[in-house]
């Protein structure tokens, strides 16, 4: 019987990087019995199926996508396939509802299903994701990162692990889940290595959203906070990429990240006993860095005059 590995994310733990190489090497990973199919796409994965799950619409075509239309795609795949293995993947899965990803197993019932899901550290996968949402043009994110301190699980559901996952493993069984830590190696390898195959039977790409720094992170959020126009919330992302390219990543203080790991303490502690092991992000086992040398990690007055002056010289 072929097996269908779903990915199921969560975001922020190399899930483009690792689409982008799997839709680029389909034919690498086929000839290690692998069918990355060519179903329920929107670009290099297959998020068709997650956004029916989830009820969001698809950003290109704009239409809603039916669970029954892109779930038939995929057994259809399945049933016209030789290969014994078969691999979809999208981080949208990861925080489905629990009443439609049991709808999924109904349709997949009677046949052999995995799953694959990476976690990382709940700090780091924090500011990877308030950086990604305050950097956006024109999504209307302004809230500073520090406003979510008192209720991280507020910034994003995929931060909840042991919620998410539970609803993957009531519906598909805990015997299913293979679980990955970001931290553990490069995603395509990691996930290769889940599949069986060789960790370099494919070409890995280069990296597929580029980090920002926190002066140009924090200058993105100010642009939506005082309402300046998504055109120009464009041209300020280009600017402050080449204005504040030496400034450090976002920073948040020692003290604010242990506040994000204590928030899920509880629940990863449960996660991880549930699996065998120790849960590895506990506060007193985590290190947690300092405010980074040189400039300013976040934007300060000095950065906003520079960018400034830079608007002014192109206009001038």
């Amino acid at each position: 019987m072929t097996v269908l590995t779903i990915h199921i994310g969560a975001h922020k733990t190399g899930t483009t990087a690792l689409q982008r190489a799997l839709d680029g090497n389909a034919a690498a990973i086929q000839a290690q019995g692998v069918l990355y199919p060519d179903v329920c796409r929107f670009h290099h994965a297959q998020h068709r199926l997650a956004f029916a799950l989830k009820g969001m619409a698809d950003p290109v075509r704009g239409d809603r996508p039916d669970l029954a239309a892109e779930a038939g795609a995929l057994t259809a795949a399945l049933d016209a396939t030789d290969l014994p293995k078969v691999l979809v993947s999208s981080e949208e899965f990861f925080s489905a509802p629990p009443e439609r990803i049991a709808a999924l197993r109904a349709v997949l019932d009677g046949r052999a299903v995995r799953l694959v899901a990476t976690v990382r550290r709940p700090d780091a996968m924090f500011l990877s994701i308030w950086n990604q949402k305050a950097k956006q043009p024109g999504n209307g994110f302004a809230r500073m990162a520090s406003s979510f301190l008192d209720d991280p699980r507020s910034l994003d559901p995929d931060l909840d692990f042991r919620s998410c996952l539970q609803a993957w493993t009531d519906a598909f069984g805990p015997e299913a889940l293979t679980l990955l830590r970001h931290e553990e190696g490069p995603p395509v390898a990691q996930m290769l290595g889940a599949l069986g195959c060789p960790p370099d039977a494919v070409a890995v790409p280069g990296p597929a959203n580029a980090s920002l720094s926190g002066a140009a992170v924090e200058a993105m959020r100010l642009a939506k906070a005082v309402g300046l126009s998504t055109e120009a919330q464009r041209n300020l992302l280009t600017l402050t990429q080449e204005v504040f390219a030496d400034h450090p990543p976002f920073h948040l203080a020692a003290a604010e990240r242990r506040r994000i790991v204590a928030a899920f303490e509880p629940g990863n502690d449960a996660l991880f006993a549930a699996m065998g092991v120790e849960n590895p992000y506990r506060v007193e086992t985590l290190d947690f860095p300092d405010v980074p040398a040189g400039p300013g990690p976040n934007i300060r007055l000095r950065d906003l005059m520079m960018l400034l002056g830079e608007v002014l010289d192109f206009a001038a």
